[in-house]
């Protein structure tokens, strides 16, 4: 086995990735390099296949990955099972899971590829050893030999920096290469693609990458590869709740949450205000309505704030709103959750934990 370790942060997170490589590989012997980017993760990655050579297996990392014991031990029990393997990924320092493999689904006529059981807690989860999945965490990929039969390089123009893995994969998996993810997990920061200076390379923006994922899906994606349909559904008093008229509505993000809450409002209420932490998203239009900058918005102008991004509502709500929002107006503030039950994603709106009263 070869492995490259591919650097966008710096010796600092190169070392860590490196110390917890040699601490959990035991007595394995590997070819190991470590690249700078190249400008895009793609262009990095094909400067990795050249230097490094397809004779043989190649792991693929970004230097946010901290490897943990067994990690090797379980890629060898399971190796023949698949061609291109991933692991399943917790945020740094914590029980929170980053993703069990990526699933492609098909929600109100469009396909997404999502995490498969963000943000749930490790010891909720029931153990799968590996399955079957549509794509793998893009900062650790291990592609067996035969695949590069198939496929030989990354494709630059497409990438953009966070689907340029995915599209290696959908090709070599029209030549039939099987991927499969580990039910081991690994640390990843997942911050080695995100410093870029170009929005295109390095946003957080979904709606940046919209347009961009809508071509590769119809360019990469096989319809017979959709197996999972979903619905969404937020309950019938919150929406009822947010068209009320006269109150002033602060909506926090852009993304795939707000496009199912305006799903299902129908007509925008006029009270309604759209509003981003990203930079590049301040200006763009959601709804007919222009995109405010978070910084820029007083929350004392708003009856109610809803923070949709998933999974980061403390967050946010702790970095624009908790210290300035005045409680004597009485100002509400909710943030999306969501739970699949059965076929249908279902949100709900919740209070920050610090708003919510003691049991």
């Amino acid at each position: 086995m070869k492995i490259a370790i591919l650097s966008a942060l710096g010796n600092v997170e190169v070392r860590a990735c490196v110390d917890s490589l040699l601490a959990t590989a035991g007595s394995a012997d590997f070819d190991l390099l470590v690249l700078r980017e190249r400008g895009i993760r793609e262009r990095t990655l094909n400067a990795a296949l050249e230097q490094l050579g397809t004779d043989d297996d190649l792991l693929l990392v970004g230097e946010d990955i901290r490897f943990t014991p067994g990690w090797l031990e379980a890629l060898r029990a399971q190796e023949e099972q698949a061609d291109i393997w991933g692991m399943s990924m917790l945020y740094p320092d914590s029980d929170k899971v980053q993703d069990r493999g990526y699933d492609l689904i098909e929600t109100h006529g469009r396909v997404q590829l999502e995490a498969r059981e963000r943000g749930r807690r490790r010891g909720e989860l029931e153990p799968f050893g590996w399955r079957r999945c549509d794509g793998v965490c893009g900062c650790f990929v291990y592609l067996r030999r035969r695949v590069f039969q198939w496929v030989r390089t990354f494709r630059e123009e497409e990438g953009c920096n966070r689907w340029g893995e995915f599209v290696f994969l959908a090709e070599a998996r029209r030549h039939g290469a099987r991927i499969a993810v580990l039910d081991h997990f690994l640390e990843h920061g997942g911050v080695s693609t995100k410093g870029h200076a170009d929005p295109r390379y390095g946003s957080l923006s979904y709606r940046l990458e919209r347009e961009l994922w809508q071509r590769l899906a119809d360019r990469f994606i096989d319809p017979a590869w959709v197996r999972q349909h979903r619905r969404t559904a937020f309950d019938t008093a919150t929406l009822e709740q947010l068209r009320r008229p006269g109150q002033r509505v602060l909506i926090y993000g852009i993304g795939t949450v707000t496009e199912a809450l305006l799903y299902h409002l129908g007509e925008v209420p006029s009270g309604f205000v759209f509003a981003s932490g990203l930079p590049e998203e301040a200006g763009l239009e959601i709804a007919g309505r222009t995109v405010q900058d978070v910084r820029r918005l007083d929350p004392a102008d708003f009856d109610w704030i809803v923070l949709t991004p998933l999974h980061a509502g403390e967050k946010i709500y702790r970095q624009h709103f908790a210290a300035n929002r005045p409680p004597e107006k009485g100002c509400r503030v909710s943030m999306v959750t969501a739970e699949p039950v059965g076929a249908v994603l279902q949100y709900r709106l919740l209070p920050p934990a610090r708003e919510q009263e003691p049991s």
